[in-house]
């Protein structure tokens, strides 16, 4: 049995409880498993659903809980870590109750452009460039990487902006990803490419000096990692500098141009010639090295001790006409 000072008392700590309890009411959190947002940073208030105090809720609402470093990232938020940001903002963990998942797993509202986007803007851009070589083929070396990107910047649109040859047959093209007109990444894709070239096979055993006909060689298509020479025709009339065993390839670089009959001997006298159509002028000379039609010898003119050497071209008559 209370006296009425006790009485007192306990109704003046009863009503000056009523308001603190009020102040008191807990702040309270629900959590979901997932959730996916727009933007690049995070707050308490865009992933969990805040109930209580109005002025608990206002505060708890902007609670910074990280930010998103870079695409296609998943940001791992706990109970724990909620309650460490919000007792920084003030508010204790005694005024607050978490229900819901242990841990979020707040992703990014995001787009993907897959690496057969990558690849196929890359092949076009390829084939483009590989238009004036018929029949070439490219295979893809390696798959590229698929790009994750946010879609607070727009739709994604692919093009390749370099398409560079590397050697052995490999090509480089690199694919930029555009979002509102800015490129937002960069992927290289490379191509090995086969061109179809054709190469002349002896049909039988060619002895050195043999000139080339349709008879004795064939010219078969094969792939290269390099391109024919866009003014290549088949060598018949040239003439081979070495034996070439039949079935072997015939390469350029045992390829001659027919030589011609040899007009002029080595010691041989000739008859050196100036005629410009105004002054005839003719002597003989001693040939010092045999001579082709076409080709230029040294002759000399004249007897020891007073000879000396001059340079002539060889005529198909069998003269010879000075190199002025």
């Amino acid at each position: 049995m209370f006296s009425s000072k006790g009485k007192g008392l306990l109704l003046w700590m009863a009503v000056g409880m009523i308001p603190l309890c009020a102040a008191e009411r807990p702040l309270q959190i629900y959590l979901p498993q997932e959730i996916r947002l727009e933007g690049q940073t995070v707050e308490l208030g865009q992933i969990a659903i805040l109930l209580g105090d109005d002025a608990l809720i206002e505060k708890a609402r902007s609670v910074s809980l990280g930010a998103f470093a870079m695409d296609g990232q998943t940001l791992r938020v706990d109970r724990n870590t909620i309650l460490s940001r919000l007792a920084g903002d003030g508010i204790r963990p005694a005024q607050v109750h978490i229900r819901g998942a242990e841990i979020v797993h707040i992703g990014r509202q995001e787009m993907t452009v897959s690496d057969e986007q990558i690849v196929a803007c890359a092949r076009r851009c390829l084939e483009r460039n590989l238009s004036g070589h018929q029949g070439a083929a490219a295979e893809l070396i390696r798959l590229p990487k698929p790009q994750v990107l946010s879609i607070e910047h727009g739709a994604a649109e692919l093009t390749a902006t370099d398409a560079v040859p590397q050697g052995d047959g490999t090509w480089r093209i690199r694919v930029a990803v555009l979002q509102d007109g800015r490129a937002v990444a960069e992927e290289d894709v490379f191509f090995t490419v086969r061109y179809q070239i054709r190469q002349v096979i002896a049909a039988e055993d060619l002895p050195a000096g043999t000139v080339l006909t349709s008879e004795n060689v064939r010219v078969e298509t094969v792939l290269s990692d390099r391109p024919e020479s866009t003014d290549w025709v088949v060598p018949y009339g040239m003439a081979t500098t070495c034996r070439v065993a039949k079935g072997t390839v015939v390469a350029e670089s045992v390829l001659e141009p027919q030589r011609g009959p040899v007009v002029v001997q080595r010691r041989q006298v000739v008859m050196v010639q100036i005629d410009n159509g105004i002054l005839f002028v003719s002597a003989h000379g001693e040939a010092m090295e045999e001579g082709r039609v076409g080709q230029t010898i040294r002759v000399r003119r004249g007897q020891r001790p007073n000879d000396r050497i001059i340079i002539c071209r060889v005529q198909a008559d069998g003269t010879v006409e000075p190199v002025l």
